[in-house]
Protein backbone atom coordinates (compact mmCIF):
# COMPACT_ATOMS: atom_id res chain seq x y z
CA UNK A 1 0.00 0.00 0.00
CA UNK A 2 1.72 3.68 -0.78
CA UNK A 3 1.43 6.28 1.54
CA UNK A 4 1.21 9.50 0.34
CA UNK A 5 3.22 11.95 2.39
CA UNK A 6 2.83 14.94 0.25
CA UNK A 7 -0.18 16.82 2.05
CA UNK A 8 0.85 15.90 5.21
CA UNK A 9 4.18 17.19 4.96
CA UNK A 10 2.58 20.29 3.34
CA UNK A 11 0.81 20.95 6.31
CA UNK A 12 3.18 20.71 8.24
CA UNK A 13 5.58 22.87 5.98
CA UNK A 14 2.95 25.86 6.39
CA UNK A 15 2.11 25.17 9.82
CA UNK A 16 5.75 25.46 11.34
CA UNK A 17 6.59 28.20 8.57
CA UNK A 18 3.65 30.47 9.70
CA UNK A 19 4.95 29.86 13.40
CA UNK A 20 8.37 31.48 12.38
CA UNK A 21 7.32 34.49 10.86
CA UNK A 22 3.87 35.55 9.43
CA UNK A 23 2.30 39.06 8.68
CA UNK A 24 -1.21 40.25 7.66
CA UNK A 25 -3.34 43.35 7.34
CA UNK A 26 -6.87 42.98 8.64
CA UNK A 27 -9.61 45.42 7.43
CA UNK A 28 -12.93 45.48 9.55
CA UNK A 29 -15.59 46.96 8.05
CA UNK A 30 -19.20 48.24 9.57
CA UNK A 31 -22.61 48.81 8.85
CA UNK A 32 -24.22 51.38 10.38
CA UNK A 33 -27.13 52.46 7.30
CA UNK A 34 -29.88 49.55 6.36
CA UNK A 35 -28.96 48.64 3.46
CA UNK A 36 -30.88 49.76 -0.20
CA UNK A 37 -29.51 46.75 -2.10
CA UNK A 38 -32.88 44.21 -3.28
CA UNK A 39 -31.67 41.03 -3.79
CA UNK A 40 -35.19 40.47 -5.68
CA UNK A 41 -34.59 42.10 -8.59
CA UNK A 42 -31.35 40.18 -9.49
CA UNK A 43 -32.37 36.80 -7.94
CA UNK A 44 -36.34 35.70 -8.54
CA UNK A 45 -35.30 32.31 -6.81
CA UNK A 46 -32.93 32.78 -4.27
CA UNK A 47 -34.02 32.57 -0.75
CA UNK A 48 -32.09 33.32 2.34
CA UNK A 49 -32.61 31.07 5.57
CA UNK A 50 -31.68 31.83 9.32
CA UNK A 51 -30.48 29.16 11.10
CA UNK A 52 -30.51 28.62 14.90
CA UNK A 53 -30.06 25.06 15.14
CA UNK A 54 -29.01 21.67 13.38
CA UNK A 55 -31.50 21.03 10.24
CA UNK A 56 -31.04 19.60 6.63
CA UNK A 57 -30.91 23.04 5.25
CA UNK A 58 -27.73 23.86 7.13
CA UNK A 59 -26.44 20.34 7.19
CA UNK A 60 -26.31 20.79 3.48
CA UNK A 61 -25.08 24.09 2.81
CA UNK A 62 -22.17 23.73 5.00
CA UNK A 63 -21.18 20.37 3.85
CA UNK A 64 -17.78 19.60 4.65
CA UNK A 65 -16.56 23.00 5.44
CA UNK A 66 -17.08 22.12 9.13
CA UNK A 67 -16.66 19.24 11.06
CA UNK A 68 -19.80 18.22 13.34
CA UNK A 69 -17.88 19.52 16.82
CA UNK A 70 -17.44 23.28 15.81
CA UNK A 71 -21.00 23.70 13.91
CA UNK A 72 -22.52 22.31 17.68
CA UNK A 73 -20.27 24.52 19.12
CA UNK A 74 -21.48 27.29 17.56
CA UNK A 75 -24.69 26.69 17.73
CA UNK A 76 -24.69 26.08 21.28
CA UNK A 77 -22.99 30.00 22.22
CA UNK A 78 -26.16 30.87 19.85
CA UNK A 79 -24.38 32.04 16.54
CA UNK A 80 -26.87 31.44 13.77
CA UNK A 81 -26.35 30.86 9.92
CA UNK A 82 -28.08 32.23 7.22
CA UNK A 83 -28.34 29.80 3.95
CA UNK A 84 -28.72 31.17 0.64
CA UNK A 85 -30.78 28.81 -1.75
CA UNK A 86 -30.89 29.44 -5.32
CA UNK A 87 -33.90 26.99 -6.63
CA UNK A 88 -33.54 25.25 -3.54
CA UNK A 89 -29.95 24.47 -3.70
CA UNK A 90 -27.42 25.77 -0.74
CA UNK A 91 -25.18 27.94 -2.72
CA UNK A 92 -23.84 30.55 0.16
CA UNK A 93 -23.40 30.71 3.61
CA UNK A 94 -22.50 33.13 6.42
CA UNK A 95 -22.19 32.80 9.68
CA UNK A 96 -23.54 35.47 13.06
CA UNK A 97 -22.06 36.23 16.33
CA UNK A 98 -23.33 38.13 18.56
CA UNK A 99 -20.99 37.71 21.42
CA UNK A 100 -17.49 37.81 19.74
CA UNK A 101 -15.86 38.87 17.25
CA UNK A 102 -13.75 36.19 16.32
CA UNK A 103 -10.95 36.29 13.86
CA UNK A 104 -8.86 32.83 12.75
CA UNK A 105 -6.71 34.01 10.05
CA UNK A 106 -4.45 36.48 12.71
CA UNK A 107 -6.32 34.56 16.21
CA UNK A 108 -7.94 37.57 17.28
CA UNK A 109 -10.98 37.65 19.66
CA UNK A 110 -12.72 40.98 20.85
CA UNK A 111 -15.80 40.51 23.07
CA UNK A 112 -19.14 42.63 21.18
CA UNK A 113 -20.73 45.56 22.47
CA UNK A 114 -24.81 45.24 22.89
CA UNK A 115 -26.54 45.38 20.12
CA UNK A 116 -23.57 44.37 17.65
CA UNK A 117 -23.18 41.61 15.58
CA UNK A 118 -20.13 40.42 13.70
CA UNK A 119 -20.51 38.55 10.55
CA UNK A 120 -17.77 35.63 10.01
CA UNK A 121 -17.19 32.52 7.67
CA UNK A 122 -19.05 33.11 4.56
CA UNK A 123 -18.61 30.83 1.79
CA UNK A 124 -19.71 30.41 -1.73
CA UNK A 125 -20.03 27.70 -3.68
CA UNK A 126 -17.11 27.57 -6.08
CA UNK A 127 -19.17 27.41 -9.00
CA UNK A 128 -21.74 30.61 -8.22
CA UNK A 129 -19.13 32.76 -7.25
CA UNK A 130 -18.94 36.18 -9.50
CA UNK A 131 -22.56 36.36 -9.86
CA UNK A 132 -22.95 38.86 -6.72
CA UNK A 133 -24.70 36.43 -4.20
CA UNK A 134 -22.16 37.28 -1.59
CA UNK A 135 -22.64 41.01 -1.78
CA UNK A 136 -26.52 40.55 -1.63
CA UNK A 137 -26.70 37.92 1.36
CA UNK A 138 -25.00 40.61 3.54
CA UNK A 139 -27.35 43.15 2.65
CA UNK A 140 -29.86 41.21 3.32
CA UNK A 141 -28.26 40.07 6.67
CA UNK A 142 -27.24 43.75 7.30
CA UNK A 143 -31.05 44.85 6.86
CA UNK A 144 -32.74 42.03 8.93
CA UNK A 145 -30.30 42.46 11.83
CA UNK A 146 -31.00 46.44 11.89
CA UNK A 147 -34.61 45.95 11.75
CA UNK A 148 -34.13 43.59 15.14
CA UNK A 149 -32.29 46.29 16.63
CA UNK A 150 -28.69 45.51 15.91
CA UNK A 151 -27.34 49.04 15.49
CA UNK A 152 -24.11 48.13 14.61
CA UNK A 153 -22.93 45.02 11.79
CA UNK A 154 -19.19 44.28 11.81
CA UNK A 155 -17.34 41.99 8.81
CA UNK A 156 -13.69 41.72 8.10
CA UNK A 157 -11.24 40.06 5.46
CA UNK A 158 -7.84 40.08 4.99
CA UNK A 159 -6.67 43.14 2.61
CA UNK A 160 -5.26 40.72 -0.15
CA UNK A 161 -8.29 39.07 -0.64
CA UNK A 162 -9.49 41.57 -2.92
CA UNK A 163 -12.68 39.93 -4.11
CA UNK A 164 -13.91 39.41 -0.60
CA UNK A 165 -13.17 43.32 0.21
CA UNK A 166 -15.09 44.09 -3.04
CA UNK A 167 -18.60 42.23 -1.79
CA UNK A 168 -18.08 43.79 1.92
CA UNK A 169 -18.16 47.07 -0.10
CA UNK A 170 -20.58 46.40 -2.88
CA UNK A 171 -23.35 45.21 0.21
CA UNK A 172 -22.90 48.78 1.88
CA UNK A 173 -20.16 48.37 3.82
CA UNK A 174 -17.84 51.03 5.03
CA UNK A 175 -14.04 50.68 6.77
CA UNK A 176 -13.82 51.23 10.04
CA UNK A 177 -10.07 49.84 10.88
CA UNK A 178 -6.80 48.23 9.99
CA UNK A 179 -5.20 45.94 12.46
CA UNK A 180 -1.90 44.90 11.13
CA UNK A 181 -0.75 41.01 12.90
CA UNK A 182 2.75 39.95 13.05
CA UNK A 183 3.33 36.61 14.68
CA UNK A 184 7.27 36.15 15.51
CA UNK A 185 8.42 32.81 17.13
CA UNK A 186 5.17 32.15 18.10
CA UNK A 187 4.89 35.98 19.43
CA UNK A 188 1.40 37.83 18.59
CA UNK A 189 1.88 41.21 17.61
CA UNK A 190 -1.23 43.39 16.94
CA UNK A 191 -1.59 46.88 16.04
CA UNK A 192 -4.75 48.91 15.35
CA UNK A 193 -4.83 52.02 13.07
CA UNK A 194 -7.86 53.01 14.57
CA UNK A 195 -6.18 53.42 18.34
CA UNK A 196 -2.49 52.88 17.19
CA UNK A 197 -1.87 50.53 20.75
CA UNK A 198 -0.03 47.22 20.36
CA UNK A 199 -0.98 45.13 22.23
CA UNK A 200 1.18 41.52 22.63
CA UNK A 201 -0.62 37.95 23.43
Amino acid sequence: MKINLKEPLRRIYYRTKDFIFKKEVLNIYSNKFIPTLDISKTYDKLEIRQCFKEDSHLILAVGDNISVEKLNSRLKRNDSCFVALLDGIPVHFSWVSFDLMRISEISYEHKLRKNEAFIYHCFTCPEFRGKGIYPFVLSYIAGLLRKNGTKNILISAIKRNESSCRGILKAGFAQDTFIFYLRLLGIKFYHKMQNSLIECK
